[in-house]
């Protein structure tokens, strides 16, 4: 029953509450992610980057494909289309895979809880 309240309390606070951290205290592939979010959307990248890479790097991909759209669009040159590739789905899985992975080998073998130590946003 303590586990629904921590919930419950997290949840009261405006904290959306990582389930898989709460039960191993480990930090999942998407851990950071909203925080990441909220720190883009407050005008600071770098800690954006810091709570999860890829949000940054699909807002930026975003970015990169609107500018290339509206030069197609306004140039009409194929060589501005925007094309969809798999490669940018891959580069955000390794992106993804590789901070599940340092965040977690930070915490398990050296204790250093590195999203405690980010700035809160």
């Amino acid at each position: 029953m303590s586990v629904v309240r921590e919930i419950f309390i997290l949840w009261r606070n405006g904290e959306i509450p990582c389930l898989f951290h709460l039960f191993t205290g480990l930090y999942c592939p998407g851990c950071g992610g909203t925080r990441a979010v909220k720190a883009l959307l407050l005008g600071r990248p770098l800690v954006s980057f810091l709570y999860h890479p890829l949000v940054l790097f699909c807002a930026l991909l975003a970015l990169w494909f609107a500018w290339s759209y509206f030069l197609y669009r306004r140039t009409g040159k194929e060589r501005y289309r925007p094309s969809f590739d798999n490669k940018y789905v891959y580069a955000a899985a390794i992106l993804t895979a590789v901070n599940f992975i340092i965040k977690n080998v930070l915490l398990i073998f050296f204790g250093i809880d590195l999203l405690a130590l980010l700035p809160k946003v």
